[in-house]
């Protein structure tokens, strides 16, 4: 599992332009820093450049948060990463076809939203893009609760892999001091990803319709 955080901020200003509402606007922007990732991690996994699975994302969050994709999502069918997984491989599949394929397929879309076809052979793929996400979101409640100095040690040890002595120089931190860090910002990170997983999966951290 690795994880990547999603940083284009020229597309997330994109998706979320002409949101009037402030505190609609911020319940989509927390959307799309949750699972914005997601979407890029299986773009590229369809074997698109990055700065084509970055349109991807851009696309699939536009037909999320401006259009009706959304609506479709049933709870009581399945999970919400694998639908979203189907609604990105669907996207990535017909960016690929070329301009005028595209520009259909995007036609028949905004007339009548279709559901996403059935995931393909790489699923177990999409699953560790998933998990990555996941962590990703847990890595972002960790960090909004912690001592910044001793999140930013944790995060250079734990998900960077840097050397102890690297981190102590970048963060001021003795190697002992890391390590009561790394357990105790450890232990609260798997109760963090538990929580993110359930809250991402069952809707808590999708936008009220």
């Amino acid at each position: 599992m690795i994880y990547r955080p999603y940083r284009n901020e020229e597309t997330r200003s994109s998706v979320l332009s002409g949101i009037a509402d402030s505190a609609n606007e911020a319940a989509w922007a927390r959307f799309f820093d949750t699972y914005a990732g997601y979407v890029f991690g299986i773009a590229r996994r369809r074997g698109l450049p990055e700065p084509d699975a970055d349109e991807i994302v851009q696309l699939v969050m536009r037909e999320l948060v401006h259009g009706r994709a959304l609506g479709q999502y049933d709870r009581t069918k399945g999970a919400f990463h694998l639908w979203l997984a189907r609604l990105a491989v669907w996207r990535a599949s017909n960016y690929r076809r070329g301009d005028e394929a595209r520009r259909a397929a995007q036609a028949r879309f905004a007339a009548d939203p279709p559901l996403p076809p059935s995931l393909p052979e790489q699923g177990a793929a999409f699953e560790e893009e998933w998990r990555a996400a996941v962590l990703g979101e847990a890595l972002r409640r960790l960090q909004a609760e912690s001592n910044p100095v001793h999140y930013a040690a944790f995060y250079a040890s734990t998900v960077e892999n840097l050397p102890t002595e690297a981190i102590s120089r970048l963060h001021g931190v003795s190697a002992d001091n890391l390590y009561q860090i790394r357990r105790r910002l450890g232990a609260r990170l798997r109760d963090l990803l538990a929580a993110a997983e359930r809250d991402m999966e069952t809707g808590a951290a999708l936008p009220p319709s």
